[in-house]
């Protein structure tokens, strides 16, 4: 599951269209990155503190039906799993629930189509919201998972995940339904995105805030040379924000590391006749040319490895990337790792090459928690 991208991280691009009711909690809360909090969240309103559920929870319901929300997806992907979490909701949990999916065209993105919701907390849907939302007649929609019964929060069985199987068919919204009432604290929704999310700006070589090997825009590690078990590189062009130590690219402790420390300034030369060394092949989302990168290793202290070096290729042949060959050009050559940061390493050769693909080195071994590369198109 860790190599697959979170579709429902409201830090990836995904978004709360709809929800009939954010009484106790609103439905923004089941997009968090975080893990949810037992105190709830503290809010000022009308120089008044209150504290909030940190879930989704509805208003009990005293007339027929049930609630829902809708999810616009960070991309057009297909999903592989499901995780539903009601973390420290006891009496306040939803009795069961069940998802719906549906590939939307882009006209429904349209703010006519999606509404604004700013502030909902204590409020249900207006008439508006109402008549907005019948047009994706999501009543309809396709079910992915269906009725099934919730648990109440407790930390033995506050977790539920089911495996989807989808045939190879996309979607980029997903219903939520919870009967009759009640509350889900986090919704996770992991899968393989099937095309690049289009930037909300214009894409120029003017952009070099444009993270070109992110996996929201199509990026892969293509090759790899070893992970640790659930550390796949796959896990370093996530979008999100590191969330802990094995959330990252982690190698075994190489065999031909090296004994001999280079006290005091260490030249680009005695790190490569450092013994031991590891990397990773990614394809870029989008080809680009590339200005920096972000050696991130936030939860890598006592893992980082020594030292990092990028290299690029612009050939669109994939027989070749593999080889050790001429084809493959230093953008960034061997640096030593500050560990426990977002280090930031500024291109220091071919800023003007469009590169198809990178390839990330470390040694001798280590771990890193994310690998930004920016760049323009």
């Amino acid at each position: 599951m860790t190599e697959l991208c979170e579709l429902s991280s409201i830090s990836n691009g995904a978004s709360i269209i709809f929800a009939t009711n954010d009484y106790f909690g609103v439905a923004e809360n089941l997009l968090k990155d975080t893990e949810p909090t037992e105190k709830g969240i503290e809010e000022m309103s009308d120089e008044q503190m209150t504290v909030t559920v940190d879930a989704w929870v509805t208003e009990r319901k005293r007339t027929p039906g049930y609630d829902f929300a809708i999810i616009k997806l960070a991309a057009r992907a297909e999903i592989h799993f499901i995780c539903v979490d009601t973390a420290f909701l006891v009496d306040n949990v939803a009795l069961q629930f069940s998802v719906q999916a549906k590939l939307l065209t882009a006209d429904y993105d349209s703010p006519y189509f999606r509404g604004f919701r700013y502030n909902k907390l204590g409020q249900h849907a207006t008439a508006d919201e109402w008549s907005n939302i019948q047009h994706f007649h999501s009543e309809t929609w396709p079910c992915l998972i269906s009725l099934q019964s919730l648990n109440p929060g407790h930390s033995s069985m506050n977790k539920k995940v089911f495996k989807i199987t989808m045939n190879g068919e996309d979607v980029t919204h997903l219903r939520l339904n919870i009967f009759p009432d009640g509350g889900i604290t986090r919704l996770r929704v992991y899968g393989e995105v099937l095309e690049p999310l289009t930037p909300t700006y214009p894409l120029s070589s003017s952009n070099w805030s444009l993270d070109l090997v992110s996996k929201i825009y199509g990026g892969n590690c293509i090759a790899y040379s070893s992970c640790c078990i659930h550390t796949h590189p796959n896990n370093l062009i996530k979008p999100a924000e590191p969330t802990n130590e094995e959330d990252g690219w982690h190698t075994a402790r190489s065999f031909l590391r090296s004994n001999i420390w280079f006290p005091g300034r260490v030249s680009t030369r005695k790190i490569d006749k450092m013994c031991g060394e590891e990397w990773a092949i990614f394809q870029l989302g989008y080809y680009g040319k590339i200005a920096s990168i972000i050696i991130d290793t936030t939860y890598c202290i006592g893992n980082a490895p020594y030292a990092v070096q990028v290299q690029g290729i612009s050939e669109k042949n994939s027989s070749t990337i593999l080889l050790d060959t001429p084809s493959w050009k230093n953008i960034i050559s061997y640096t030593t790792v500050n560990a426990g940061c977002q280090q930031v390493i500024a291109a220091q050769n071919y800023q003007d090459t469009t590169m198809v693909y990178v390839k990330l080195l470390i040694k001798p071994d280590g771990c890193i928690s994310r690998f930004r590369v920016f760049g323009g198109i």
